[in-house]
């Protein structure tokens, strides 16, 4: 599974390769039936899950595609069938690197089946202002190693949906990892976003 959703989360070339299409050629909602309505997205700054019965633990940030490099549409809000700049995503101002070793599944010396269910990666500006993501699939922690921040950076952590509501999503950030190569211990079920400021 976790390059079906590496696949996905670096924009589904897979289904998009038809016809000579490209993954800009998707459409990418604002809102969804997984998160909050568009009247909530601009009432609210943050959750309010009570009556779930899970504590506000539940629910996790969700992002627009090229909000992780600040894309722009200059003010247009109803884009729709601009084939421009507008609307399609900025490949150049996104590098990706994924922080992978193994795609698939590992039939260790015993014949038992490891998955490496964590899947992560590191999107570079060019100026500076790197994102790194990570999504834990196991059922126990994981020791993530975090690439070392651009020079003069430190990163800070935005979003890690382990963490009790407010804390779970810090628009500002939090500053969580110094300057060096370092780790970040990851929840199971969970996924983190660190910002290099």
């Amino acid at each position: 599974m976790k390059g079906s959703f590496a696949t996905c989360v670096a924009g589904s070339a897979d289904l998009y390769m038809v016809n000579k299409c490209r993954p800009y050629h998707s459409i990418n909602f604002v809102s969804v039936h997984d998160g909050f309505t568009l009247y909530n997205l601009v009432s609210y700054t943050f959750k309010h899950n009570d009556a779930n019965g899970e504590g506000g633990n539940d629910g996790t940030p969700m992002m627009l595609m090229g909000d992780e490099y600040g894309h722009t549409r200059y003010g247009n809000n109803n884009s729709y069938g601009h084939d421009t700049a507008i609307n399609n995503f900025q490949w150049k101002q996104s590098d990706a690197t994924w922080h992978e070793d193994n795609w698939g599944t590992i039939l260790t010396a015993n014949f038992s089946l490891l998955r490496k269910a964590l899947l992560s990666f590191l999107l570079q500006d060019s100026s500076g202002d790197d994102v790194y993501l990570a999504f834990n699939a196991h059922d126990y922690f994981v020791k993530a190693q975090i690439p070392s921040p651009p020079p003069n950076r430190h990163w800070f952590r935005v979003a890690d949906t382990n963490l009790a509501s407010p804390d779970d999503f810090v628009p500002g950030g939090v500053p969580s990892i110094g300057s060096s190569r370092s780790t970040y211990n990851i929840a199971p079920y969970s996924s983190i976003v660190l910002e290099a400021k």
